[in-house]
Protein backbone atom coordinates (compact mmCIF):
# COMPACT_ATOMS: atom_id res chain seq x y z
CA UNK A 1 0.00 0.00 0.00
CA UNK A 2 3.22 2.42 0.54
CA UNK A 3 3.30 2.17 -3.30
CA UNK A 4 0.16 3.62 -3.86
CA UNK A 5 0.30 7.05 -2.11
CA UNK A 6 4.26 6.96 -4.20
CA UNK A 7 2.36 6.87 -7.21
CA UNK A 8 -0.27 9.78 -5.85
CA UNK A 9 3.15 11.83 -5.53
CA UNK A 10 4.31 10.94 -9.35
CA UNK A 11 1.01 12.10 -10.39
CA UNK A 12 1.12 15.57 -8.45
CA UNK A 13 4.66 15.88 -9.40
CA UNK A 14 2.94 15.68 -13.20
CA UNK A 15 0.48 18.61 -12.12
CA UNK A 16 3.51 20.82 -11.68
CA UNK A 17 3.62 20.05 -15.72
CA UNK A 18 0.12 21.08 -16.45
CA UNK A 19 -1.84 18.00 -16.50
CA UNK A 20 -4.81 17.01 -14.09
CA UNK A 21 -5.64 13.46 -12.69
CA UNK A 22 -9.07 12.48 -11.18
CA UNK A 23 -8.27 9.44 -9.14
CA UNK A 24 -11.30 6.71 -8.64
CA UNK A 25 -9.88 4.30 -5.81
CA UNK A 26 -10.41 0.47 -5.67
CA UNK A 27 -10.97 -0.68 -2.41
CA UNK A 28 -7.62 -1.77 -1.30
CA UNK A 29 -7.62 -4.24 1.45
CA UNK A 30 -10.83 -2.97 2.58
CA UNK A 31 -12.45 -4.61 -0.11
CA UNK A 32 -10.72 -7.79 0.22
CA UNK A 33 -12.15 -7.73 3.78
CA UNK A 34 -15.73 -7.25 2.33
CA UNK A 35 -15.06 -9.72 -0.30
CA UNK A 36 -13.86 -12.46 2.84
CA UNK A 37 -17.20 -11.29 5.03
CA UNK A 38 -19.60 -12.26 1.85
CA UNK A 39 -18.10 -15.21 0.37
CA UNK A 40 -18.11 -16.56 4.87
CA UNK A 41 -21.30 -14.86 5.92
CA UNK A 42 -24.58 -14.36 4.84
CA UNK A 43 -24.45 -10.82 3.47
CA UNK A 44 -26.61 -10.01 0.65
CA UNK A 45 -25.19 -8.96 -2.47
CA UNK A 46 -26.57 -5.55 -2.23
CA UNK A 47 -24.93 -5.32 1.41
CA UNK A 48 -21.85 -6.39 -0.54
CA UNK A 49 -21.80 -3.52 -2.88
CA UNK A 50 -22.28 -0.82 -0.60
CA UNK A 51 -19.57 -1.99 1.84
CA UNK A 52 -17.30 -2.13 -1.16
CA UNK A 53 -18.47 1.42 -2.22
CA UNK A 54 -17.57 2.17 1.18
CA UNK A 55 -14.16 0.48 1.40
CA UNK A 56 -13.58 2.85 -2.09
CA UNK A 57 -14.20 5.80 -0.07
CA UNK A 58 -11.81 4.62 2.98
CA UNK A 59 -9.10 4.03 0.52
CA UNK A 60 -9.50 7.09 -0.75
CA UNK A 61 -8.75 9.01 2.44
CA UNK A 62 -5.66 6.69 2.47
CA UNK A 63 -4.43 7.76 -0.87
CA UNK A 64 -4.72 11.41 0.20
CA UNK A 65 -3.37 11.55 3.88
CA UNK A 66 0.20 12.92 3.37
CA UNK A 67 0.25 13.14 -0.13
CA UNK A 68 -1.49 16.70 -0.87
CA UNK A 69 -4.10 15.72 -2.89
CA UNK A 70 -7.78 16.73 -2.46
CA UNK A 71 -10.98 14.59 -1.89
CA UNK A 72 -13.39 15.17 -4.10
CA UNK A 73 -17.08 14.22 -4.43
CA UNK A 74 -17.91 15.57 -8.03
CA UNK A 75 -17.24 14.14 -11.33
CA UNK A 76 -14.63 16.53 -12.86
CA UNK A 77 -11.66 17.87 -13.99
CA UNK A 78 -9.90 19.08 -10.77
CA UNK A 79 -10.78 22.99 -10.45
CA UNK A 80 -7.97 25.49 -9.02
CA UNK A 81 -4.82 25.13 -7.39
CA UNK A 82 -5.31 21.24 -7.19
CA UNK A 83 -3.91 18.93 -10.07
CA UNK A 84 -4.87 15.95 -8.49
CA UNK A 85 -8.77 14.68 -7.36
CA UNK A 86 -9.28 11.63 -5.24
CA UNK A 87 -12.91 10.88 -6.02
CA UNK A 88 -15.17 9.74 -2.54
CA UNK A 89 -17.06 7.54 -4.62
CA UNK A 90 -19.60 6.63 -1.59
CA UNK A 91 -20.74 10.44 -1.45
CA UNK A 92 -21.28 10.86 -5.26
CA UNK A 93 -23.32 7.59 -5.30
CA UNK A 94 -25.66 8.73 -2.24
CA UNK A 95 -27.15 11.85 -3.93
CA UNK A 96 -27.56 9.50 -7.32
CA UNK A 97 -26.93 5.84 -7.46
CA UNK A 98 -27.14 6.40 -11.29
CA UNK A 99 -23.75 7.85 -10.99
CA UNK A 100 -22.79 4.46 -11.55
CA UNK A 101 -23.13 4.83 -14.92
CA UNK A 102 -20.45 8.03 -14.63
CA UNK A 103 -18.08 5.55 -12.89
CA UNK A 104 -18.43 2.63 -15.40
CA UNK A 105 -19.41 0.59 -12.68
CA UNK A 106 -22.09 -2.05 -12.20
CA UNK A 107 -23.36 -3.97 -9.46
CA UNK A 108 -21.85 -7.53 -10.56
CA UNK A 109 -23.87 -10.49 -10.06
CA UNK A 110 -20.94 -13.35 -9.45
CA UNK A 111 -21.83 -14.45 -5.84
CA UNK A 112 -17.98 -15.11 -4.73
CA UNK A 113 -16.61 -11.72 -5.33
CA UNK A 114 -18.78 -8.37 -5.43
CA UNK A 115 -15.85 -6.44 -6.81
Amino acid sequence: MPCSRELVRSLLALGEEGYSFLVVPGGGPMADLVRQIYSSCKLSQEGAHWMAILAMEQYAYFLADGTGATLTSVIRRPQGHSSLDILLPYQVLLKDDRGLKHLSLIHISEPTRPY
